[in-house]
């Protein structure tokens, strides 16, 4: 029961064998939301953090591990921690989104690097396809492009609920050496910075 808990960050460690490899779940209780948090997943790793300005999350993708995949790799984001943060409505405010290339809403929509407001999310909403330089890109493009995603509440044929996912072109890997970056990033409520940093790693 999670009402037995009465210390904040109470952590619970379930362990099982999986083909003879240790499978291992560390389940942390909190007392109130968490605003940031960070992990680990195979090669790569993660942290997101809820501050004044906005949103701020850093995936950094390992490139030992590019396949032929579309996906990097993804981790649980709970939209109850932003809408209690913040005091907002993700889904009100991120409105009919939800289709590749929907239009954006004013309560949540996309930037360039100029910071001028674009009206579609370049990627299945709220999401993009970006470049080195945070500018939309189409998703064969011939530079460093990579994606996020994050899955709110409005679903659509691919979504999870809170699923932050990462991804990019297998076609294009070439370009996703160690030590390159990119920063995507959108306006959230009107005011709120809304970051999304891949970073490429060894």
């Amino acid at each position: 029961m999670v009402s037995a808990f009465t210390e904040d960050k109470t952590t619970v460690v379930s362990k099982a064998k999986f083909f003879g490899k240790d499978w291992i779940v560390t389940v942390t209780y909190h007392k109130t939301y968490p605003t940031s948090g960070s992990g680990k997943i195979g090669a790569h790793t993660y942290s997101w953090d809820l501050t004044p300005a906005g949103v701020n999350v850093v995936a950094n993708c390992s490139a030992a591990q590019i396949d032929a995949s579309w996906n990097w790799f993804a981790f649980a984001l709970n939209e109850k921690y932003i809408n209690a943060y913040y005091n907002i409505g993700l889904d009100d405010l991120s409105g009919g989104i939800a289709q590749y290339g929907s239009a954006a809403s004013d309560g949540f929509y996309p930037i360039n690097s100029a910071a001028e407001k674009l009206t579609n999310w370049a990627s299945y909403g709220p999401g993009m396809w970006f470049d080195a330089s945070g500018n939309p890109s189409a998703s064969g493009g011939a530079s460093w492009v990579n994606y996020w995603q994050y899955y709110t509440v409005v679903e659509h044929e691919f979504a999870i609920p809170n699923l932050f996912l990462f991804g990019k072109n297998p076609a294009n890997n070439t370009s996703l050496v160690s030590g390159t970056t990119g920063t995507s990033k959108a306006i959230l409520n009107s005011t709120l910075q809304w970051n999304v940093t891949v970073n490429v790693v060894d």
